[in-house]
């Protein structure tokens, strides 16, 4: 089986940051010696006509998780969930996700294809996770990760999606820059996720050709540019409706890049110099490596094994699948069988009273179970304690109710 390392890119959005994430996991694929042609590019509109069947792919999540749990919901559907790795990377979380126990369960299910520990791109979101009971860690944004240019002269100045107010504050307080063009991270909507990704590469690739300096309130604009060397000035973004005093990206922002409130653009300096955080870009590369790392040898120790312990399945697989319902719970021989059960007529009548979840489960009863096929001559009267709930709060079945009290 051939294993194959998937960026994922989105289709259907209209700001070229949004694949700021796959294009920094591009990078990394390439740093870690990963041949192109084993890199492939998935997309919604793609992914069924592109999987082959001989194929294993791994699937580093780097963005907001809910553009995977359409997609994995998806695979879960159409029954190839299981050709993929879904290694949570730096995961972004979108409150509405867990707004309640309603939501979150239709999403459960899915968070349960993720390879554990959970990365996540803030602190917002790891305490999420773990509070709905998953181990996780926060990793940052992944695009700290993109590589630093290399010296050279740059004299392009760029103004990347900057706020009106701070025009009209530049205006009245006479500031001039050279060399200034105007950009924007809104593209149309309506190209297909191949272009939407070609420009967003060639938008990355074009400031850190060019740029002696880039003022933004984008922070898939200032984080790339900082891991790049490029002089970076985050300013506010002055919406109301999306304010960065309730993003929760901001707490996990890459320090090195200066950020000035509204108040603050009377102190912005307009020279800053590059940072230099290579040690710490390391640091998390090696970390997003080594999961990517993981999950390969994880696929291949499990074809191998498979490979090895095949003759084996192959022989005894079905016959024990066709007898696996003899197995008893844990215990149960002694607890019922030798103390209490031998000890008396095999044609004993009974009831079973306030039972724990241990012996119900998925609307059955165990313990019901295992007296009938061991004791055929025994009879059951019912089960006494109506409200006692069986797994996960159902009900078992009103068949088992001829007797209730």
């Amino acid at each position: 089986m051939k294993i194959k390392y998937v960026v994922y890119i989105f289709r259907g959005h209209y700001n070229l940051g949004d694949n700021a994430q796959a294009y920094a996991l591009e990078y990394i694929y390439k740093e870690m010696g990963i041949d192109e042609k084993d890199i492939v590019y998935f997309h919604r509109d793609n992914i069924i006509q592109s999987i082959e069947n001989n194929c294993h792919y791994i699937l580093p999540m780097v963005a907001s998780d809910l553009f995977y749990y359409d997609l994995i919901q998806y695979l879960l559907d159409m029954n190839l969930y299981d050709k993929f790795s879904f290694i949570p990377i730096s995961l972004g979380q979108n409150r509405w996700t867990f707004v309640n126990e309603k939501r979150l369960s239709k999403f459960k299910h899915i968070i349960n294809q993720f390879e554990m520990p959970i990365g996540c791109r803030d602190y917002d979101t790891a305490s999420m996770y773990e509070n709905i009971g998953y181990k996780s860690y926060v990793q940052g944004c992944i695009t700290n990760t993109f590589p630093k240019r290399s010296a050279g002269n740059y004299n392009k100045i760029y103004l990347v999606d900057v706020p009106k107010d701070f025009i009209i504050f530049m205006e009245n307080n006479n500031i001039k820059l050279d060399n200034v063009e105007i950009l924007t991270q809104m593209v149309d909507h309506e190209l297909s996720a191949e272009r939407l990704y070609e420009l967003c590469k060639e938008r990355y690739d074009l400031l850190k050709s060019t740029a002696a300096l880039v003022i933004t309130l984008r922070y898939h604009v200032a984080t790339p540019c900082c891991a790049m060397g490029i002089p970076v000035i985050m300013i506010e973004n002055c919406d109301n409706n999306h304010h960065w005093t309730f993003d929760p990206r901001f707490p996990a922002l890459n320090p090195n890049i200066p950020f000035y409130t509204k108040e603050q653009w009377n102190e912005i300096d307009f020279n800053p110099q590059p940072n230099d955080f290579e040690n710490e870009k390391e640091n998390i590369k090696f970390s997003v490596k080594s999961r990517i790392t993981s999950a390969t040898n994880i696929i291949n120790n499990k074809i191998q094994t498979d490979k090895f312990l095949r003759p084996s399945k192959d022989r005894f697989w079905n016959i024990f699948c066709e007898n696996k319902h003899k197995i008893d719970m844990y215990e149960l021989n002694r607890l019922l069988k030798y103390k209490f059960l031998d000890k008396i007529k095999p044609d004993f009548k009974y009831y079973l009273y306030g039972l724990s979840d241990r012996y119900i489960k998925e609307n059955e009863c165990i313990l019901l179970d295992y007296i009938e096929r061991h004791y055929p001559n025994s009879e059951f009267l019912g089960f006494v304690d109506k409200n006692k709930s069986a797994g996960g709060g159902m009900r078992l079945k009103e068949e088992y109710y001829p007797l209730m009290r």
